[in-house]
């Protein structure tokens, strides 16, 4: 009874330390027992009191954390440190993590001086970014044999190996290729990072993953990244260049708030959205173009950005919306809105656009040079209507027929937004714009961009672009990639509906008279109906393409009277 009454005790005094504090403090280390655990067999490195932020500088020097620790004749394993544990005590310059330990808490190290560090093999959690604020911490090293992190290639970063994301990394942190996140926070704070490589395996940035990386000068970010989450450059004050490749679609908010020597950024035209404040204090910014890209504008995009005094906006006038806000503590009488030829009315009469005192059209689109290789064809895409030069044959794609694609010739100048097949020998030829609309042209199964972009494949649609197979000039399947393919600026592809024939597949092209097909050579021969034909000395003598005489055809293509016709 009496035993009973001891544990009784004991426990009792157990539940009656404050959570979060520290319970006890052997060798100048304080440690937290565990309150949900009857009889309790191990403890966590913690900070002193019940509050992280109450004590600083509580630790000092080299730290060497035990595996086990006794207190009041009962040994503990030590099996964790809890966030914050060393918090501001800029004089720890290293910590020894016991074999024992398999958690480490959120900012554990923040603010130490700490120079390299080595993270067990029995370490199975691990909060955010334990080492941000380590501006000496040069080595990141994580045992071999741990089940969830890992530091392959000696990269001096934590990477979380069932999602390859870089969790935590330092100064000297060299991302290998393969890594396809970096998480929120990974770099945070990190002062002495002067430049990082982001390889093309990487497609998510997370939320503040390289805030107030002060000494980072450029950046460049791959293809693959398709968003880039909030604050992820922001308080970057030495960042210079930005590289955004094609690919990117959102950068949210406050991306690049606070970059003040940032003076120019080009935004690709693959960005759809503009999160709020995503320039913010960018006080050297002087120019910027938003692509035509972008349809979603937050609030505060150019917030304080007193050095900015040309905004070019490429979005055309159908595309044109209002913004979620207007375009707050920006001098809109001291700074000129460019806007795309023609467009000037559209933004002179939007919300928010309007607000520019000054408001100048871009001049008409130049000329486009257009190269012909020695195949003799190219195909073409302009978002403005061109005439067609001298020497040149445009065609658009109508119909088509086993492996024929039937192409109709166009004259009198190509539209706007047509995308055509270029026939002409090899050479560069002029395409110049014409104030004079061409006729708008109906049933172009041929489409087109303006710029390089992802064309995400549509369910039961095969798609061509125009190649040489087997010394073949014409138009041939793609293979996708992630369920789509890039198509290059101002070229153009062939877009075809299909029926899958079974489980395992989907290139039934019904358009192509039910053939399969992984391409389509071209027929300029002028197919017209058969009742547009003239009946020669009132007789019609119809041939096929071998040359032999047919008297009741067939649906098809005939040679009638020494011309080309698709008998329906």
């Amino acid at each position: 009874m009496k035993k009973l009454k001891k544990l009784l005790a004991a426990f009792l005094l157990l539940c009656s330390t404050v959570a979060g504090a520290h319970d006890f403090e052997v060798d100048g280390i304080f440690y937290r027992i565990p309150t949900n655990e009857l009889y309790p067999t191990y403890v966590y490195v913690t900070y002193k009191g019940s509050d992280k932020f109450e004590y600083h500088e509580e630790y000092s020097g080299d730290i060497v954390i035990p595996s086990s620790v006794t207190y009041n004749n009962h040994t503990y394993n030590v099996k964790g440190i809890d966030g914050y544990s060393f918090y501001k005590c800029p004089d720890v310059t290293s910590v020894e993590i016991p074999s024992t330990v398999t958690s480490i808490g959120t900012y554990a190290f923040k603010y130490t001086g700490i120079k390299e560090i080595v993270i067990p093999s029995g370490v199975s959690a691990i909060g955010s970014n334990p080492f941000s604020t380590c501006p000496l911490l040069e080595s990141i090293v994580v045992e071999k044999g741990n089940a969830v992190y890992d530091s392959r290639n000696n990269c001096n970063a934590i990477i979380n190996t069932n999602y390859n994301e870089i969790i935590s990394g330092c100064k000297n942190t060299v991302i290998p290729n393969g890594v396809t996140r970096i998480g929120s926070y990974a770099f945070y704070d990190c002062i002495d990072l002067v430049s990082i490589e982001i390889p093309s395996s990487v497609t998510t940035i997370g939320n503040e993953a390289f805030w107030n990386c002060s000494s980072l000068k450029s950046i460049t970010i791959p293809s693959g990244v398709a968003e880039i989450k909030a604050s992820a450059f922001c308080e970057c004050s030495s960042l210079e260049s930005v590289v955004m490749s094609f690919g990117v679609t959102s950068i949210g908010n406050s991306v690049f708030a606070g970059c003040t020597s940032l003076v120019d950024i080009e935004i690709p035209n693959s960005v759809t959205t503009l999160g709020q404040n995503v320039f913010g204090a960018c006080t050297s910014l002087e120019s910027i173009v938003i692509p035509e890209s972008v349809r979603s504008i937050e609030v505060y995009l150019f917030r304080d950005c007193t050095a900015l005094k040309s905004i070019t906006s490429l979005i055309p006038a159908e595309h044109l919306f209002t913004p979620r806000g207007e375009f707050n503590s920006l001098d809109k009488s001291g700074c000129t809105l460019y806007v795309p030829y023609g467009a000037k009315a559209e933004y002179a009469s939007t919300s928010y656009w309007k607000d520019f005192t000054n408001i100048v059209e871009l001049p008409a689109p130049g000329p486009f040079d257009l190269v012909v290789g020695q195949a003799g064809y190219a195909t073409l895409y302009l978002d403005y209507q061109v005439e067609i030069p001298t020497g040149v044959e445009a065609y658009v794609a109508v119909a088509v027929k086993d492996d024929l694609l039937k192409m109709e010739r166009v004259s009198g100048g190509i539209p706007a937004k047509t995308a055509v097949v270029v026939k002409a020998k090899a050479g560069t030829y002029t395409f110049s714009y014409t104030d004079e609309a061409p006729a708008a042209i109906e049933n172009n199964m041929l489409q087109g961009t303006a710029v390089t972009e992802y064309i995400t494949a549509i369910d039961r649609v095969n798609y061509y672009v125009l190649s040489i197979v087997d010394g073949v000039v014409g138009m041939y399947k793609v293979a996708l990639d992630g369920g789509r393919f890039v198509n290059n600026a101002n070229k153009a592809y062939l877009q075809l509906e299909c029926e899958s024939l079974g489980m395992y597949d989907d290139e039934f092209d019904t358009s192509a008279g039910g053939q399969l097909s992984n391409g389509f050579r071209f027929d300029f021969g002028g197919i017209t109906s058969v009742e547009n034909v003239e009946i020669e000395n009132g007789r019609e003598e119809i041939f096929d393409l071998l040359g032999r005489k047919v008297e009741n055809p067939t649906e098809g293509i005939y040679i009638v009277n020494g011309k080309k016709v698709f008998v329906k």
